[in-house]
C-alpha cells in the first residue's frame, strides 16, 4: 500500500454544515473545481513523521475537470486516484487493479486526502471550520473533523483566490505525523480532456470494491 496519502480518517455520515456561517469561499473552492478552473498543478507532497525522524516525499499532477479530479503520482511508486464526485478509484498498476469506494468512504482509508480534493466545497459536511483568514486574496481554512479518530486531528488548506486554485492541504495526525501537499501551475504534462478519466483503459484489471461485489 503506497504511503502517498497513508493518514486515515474515520468513516463518519454527512453532517449538517454550516448555513449563515457558512464561509463563502467554500463556494469560490467549489465552483473553480466544478468548472475545472483549477486545470493541471504539479504538486509536492511531503510526509513528515517525528517518531521516526524522517520525511517521505513524492511527487506528481493533479487535474481537476467539471467536478472530477485526476490526481496521478510520477514518483516513487507510480499510481493514481480518480473522484468522479460519487467514488474514489485507485488505480495501481504495479497489482494490476482498481479499488473503489464511495466518496464518504474514503474518510475511513488511508485515501482521506484525495477525497477533500476530490470534494473540496463538502468541507464543512466532514469538517467544522475553525477559522479563516484572508490575505491578499491567499484563504487559509483550519479544519477540525466533525468525528474522533487519532488519525486526522486536524487540517489546513490553502485556496489562492486570485489563481482558482488550491494552493495546500495538510493533515496531521494525534502522533505530530504531518501529510502536506503544495501544488503550483507550471512544469504539467497532463492536460483535461475527457480520455484522462476514463476508467475503462483499466476493465481488464482486478476490479475491487470493498464490502461489494469484485470485478
Amino acid at each position: 500500500m503506497g504511503f502517498a496519502v497513508a493518514l486515515a480518517a474515520a468513516f463518519l455520515l454527512p453532517a449538517a454544515g454550516w448555513t449563515a456561517e457558512r464561509p463563502a469561499v467554500l463556494d469560490e473552492i467549489a465552483a473553480s473545481v466544478a468548472s475545472g478552473a483549477g486545470a493541471a498543478v504539479r504538486f509536492e507532497q511531503v510526509v513528515s513523521q517525528p517518531s521516526f525522524g524522517r520525511e517521505v516525499t513524492a511527487q506528481g499532477e493533479i487535474v481537476w475537470r467539471k467536478g472530477s479530479l485526476y490526481w496521478q503520482y510520477d514518483w516513487p511508486n507510480p499510481q493514481t486516484y480518480i473522484v468522479d464526485g460519487k467514488e474514489i478509484h485507485w488505480v495501481q498498476p504495479d497489482q494490476r487493479q482498481v479499488v473503489s469506494l464511495p466518496l464518504g468512504q474514503a474518510f475511513e482509508t488511508h485515501h482521506a486526502v484525495a477525497a477533500l480534493l476530490g470534494d473540496p466545497g463538502a468541507l464543512d459536511r466532514y469538517f467544522k471550520i475553525e477559522s479563516v483568514a484572508d490575505e491578499q486574496n491567499q484563504v487559509t481554512l483550519e479544519l477540525k473533523p466533525r468525528f474522533d479518530n487519532a488519525q486526522l486531528v486536524h487540517a489546513t488548506l490553502m485556496f489562492d483566490r486570485a489563481g482558482k486554485v488550491i494552493r495546500m492541504i495538510a493533515i496531521r495526525d494525534a502522533f505530530g505525523n504531518v501529510n502536506t501537499i503544495r501544488m503550483h501551475r507550471g512544469g504539467t504534462r497532463l492536460k483535461p480532456s475527457s480520455d484522462l478519466f476514463d476508467l475503462s483503459r483499466w476493465a481488464e484489471w482486478k476490479q475491487l470494491r470493498p464490502g461489494g461485489t469484485d470485478g
